[in-house]
């Protein structure tokens, strides 16, 4: 066996150098063929499995093979790329060696340390391979199962880092949508490796919506058409109100027809589920419909349009339509007084539970605002809310 080139050392040598233990009995049964040293009699240099030689010596006989493996397969500089290859190089033994003065070669500082971890748990150290997960996964779709062709693993092996879930011993399950990244494994002994996967262009998480061009009313007797953006196809469609439905209920592609009966009234509310289980809701009211005033909350925030002023006091009132839903605020001016802080302490006593922002046009923030005129640059605004409304539109 060459351990460098220039260097020849046996099996024998290296048995006896690193361990320096294990000698048998002169005349043991199990041994066919002794050799003669300066130590005495060692072991025969034939067979990896018992019964030639012993049960301990195969164990021992096997890790060095595996150590043998492992060196063979080490490159000169360390990897650096946690957590695909976490291996120590052959460059790294070598300084190893120098720094510590040891009388011996780097590889027989290497097998030195690699025999002692394999015998005692029959496993390389983990700084000596890397887990070999296989070609990259391209094309993924959501929520698929994907066989890892692991190799090289001792022991069980667990995903370390990245999406979706791992199942022993070899099953991963993509996520709901995604774009492209890495999974890192490691099995039980530690040893790193992962492997790089990309999701099929048409399962990105390229979000999933109600498509704006969707129309917001519609007259009973007709038809819209309608349609949804993102998401990864086919989807499936439903709907519920008064006397509406679907030209295409059930599986369909990203747009259908909305169509509104002679009788429909109150709003038609259309779910949509794409294929990787990702849900929306749209909203279509017609126009045979009212609006029902439900509590005194704000249930619909957001930024509205004002539709109404007046006073003294000065106030504004604001509007926010979403779908079925309308939410009404009163803002109400309460005074001005000296700058003290982002809001002097007056403005937000004087707004006691109306300080919260509903739906304003962000115009007349709350519960304060510095005085737009460079006149009095050291003065404040004072707002509140002074009325909220909630109402949903019902037949």
């Amino acid at each position: 066996m060459l351990e460098n080139p220039g260097d020849e050392l046996f099996f024998g040598e290296v048995y006896r150098t690193v361990l320096q233990e294990a000698w048998l009995p002169e005349g043991s049964v199990h041994w066919q063929r002794t050799g003669i040293s300066r130590r005495g009699r060692r072991p025969t240099q034939q067979g990896l499995y018992p019964h030639s030689p012993t049960p301990k010596q195969a164990i021992i006989r096997q890790c060095f093979s595996k150590c043998v493996s492992a060196w063979n397969s080490l490159p000169w500089d360390n990897p650096n790329d946690a957590p695909c290859d976490a291996r120590w190089g052959k460059e790294y033994w070598k300084k190893e060696k120098d720094d510590r003065g040891v009388p011996c070669s780097y590889y027989d500082l290497f097998m030195r340390y690699c025999l002692k971890h394999c015998i005692n748990t029959t496993c390389v150290m983990p700084s000596a391979y890397a887990l070999d997960c296989g070609p990259d996964l391209t094309d993924v779709v959501c929520f698929a199962e994907y066989s890892i062709p692991f190799s090289g693993a001792c022991g069980p092996i667990s995903l370390t880092s990245g999406v979706g879930s791992f199942s022993p011993p070899d099953i991963w399950t993509a996520p709901l949508c995604g774009d492209q990244g890495i999974l890192a494994f490691k099995d039980k002994n530690g040893a790193q490796g992962c492997l790089r996967y990309s999701f099929n262009p048409s399962h990105h998480c390229n979000g999933f919506s109600w498509a704006d061009t969707n129309p917001v009313e519609i007259t009973p007797g007709t038809q819209e058409s309608i349609s949804v953006e993102g998401g990864a196809g086919p989807f499936t469609w439903q709907i519920l109100g008064v006397d509406f439905s679907l030209s295409e209920p059930g599986e369909a592609g990203a747009s259908n027809t909305l169509i509104a009966g002679p009788d429909a009234c109150g709003a038609a509310l259309i779910f949509v589920t794409d294929f990787c289980k990702q849900k929306i809701c749209g909203t279509v009211r017609s126009t045979d419909g009212q609006w029902v005033f439900k509590s005194p909350t704000c249930e619909l925030s957001g930024t509205g349009i004002e539709v109404g002023a007046g006073g003294p006091p000065p106030w504004h009132d604001y509007e926010l339509i979403t779908g079925k839903q309308k939410q009404t605020q009163r803002t109400v001016f309460v005074g001005t007084g000296n700058y003290d802080g982002p809001c002097p302490s007056w403005c937000v006593d004087a707004c006691g539970d109306g300080c919260d922002e509903c739906v304003g046009d962000g115009k007349h923030p709350v519960p304060c605002e510095a005085e737009p005129t460079p006149l009095l640059p050291d003065r404040i605004i004072c707002w509140k809310i002074g009325d909220l409304k909630y109402y949903e539109w019902e037949c």
